[in-house]
């Protein structure tokens, strides 16, 4: 018996209206079953539109009596896993210190400032400590390589280079510009988001190896 036949003897079972069966069962819009599964009032619900999912070869997985599908997964495990890693966070060296280390990339994301777009990048060190930089530098964030050029101007077979992003372990250096304690954001294992005061040292002038 395939996912779908389960999904339908269980939801006749529990006597769902016959039209809302119907819908699910002939839906293709992948964004509307994705809110289903996720957000139906009943399991019974949610588990229709997780198997419909699955028939339509959608990556979607069961996880902590949820379903999701792998991606969101992944992301939630890495989310939590260094949540709990950064609460113990202290400051490191002293203001205006050279600091030199690999660290493994948590969060990034830009955002408009009176100069332009800003980028930051947060970043763990190998005792979980925070590391927090603002950079437009191109090997951050990355950069169009221009192919060939073409007599009217134009270029083909150009490229883009990516930046560093989350979950990157990467080596870097910089200067301690600042220490500070701000509020973060944390995943939380009911799938929610609370607030910590999270020690944190801001770098500035920070360059990753190979520059």
């Amino acid at each position: 018996m395939n996912p779908l036949e389960v999904a339908w003897y269980v939801l006749k079972a529990s006597e769902e209206p016959a039209r809302y069966l119907n819908d699910i069962l002939g839906n293709t819009d992948v964004w509307q079953l994705e809110r289903a599964m996720d957000s139906e009032d009943t399991k019974e619900r949610r588990t229709l539109a997780y198997n419909r999912l699955l028939a339509l070869d959608v990556d979607v997985v069961e996880y902590k009596d949820s379903y999701m599908t792998r991606e969101d997964r992944d992301k939630f495990i890495f989310d939590l896993k260094y949540a709990k890693r950064m609460i113990g966070s202290k400051h490191i060296g002293e203001i205006g210190d050279k600091y030199e280390g690999d660290v493994l990339v948590t969060e990034t994301f830009s955002f408009d400032s009176y100069y332009g777009k800003s980028y930051c990048f947060k970043m763990i060190d190998k005792n979980n400590n925070l590391l927090v930089a603002f950079t437009k530098s191109k090997y951050f964030v990355g950069y169009w390589v221009d192919g060939k050029k073409n007599k009217d101007g134009t270029y083909e077979d150009d490229y883009l280079v990516s930046g560093v992003n989350e979950g990157d372990k990467i080596k870097i250096s910089g200067i301690i510009k600042k220490h500070d304690e701000r509020s973060e954001r944390i995943r939380l294992e009911d799938k929610s988001y609370g607030g910590a005061k999270i020690k944190q040292t801001q770098l500035t002038n920070i360059k990753k190896q190979g520059e």
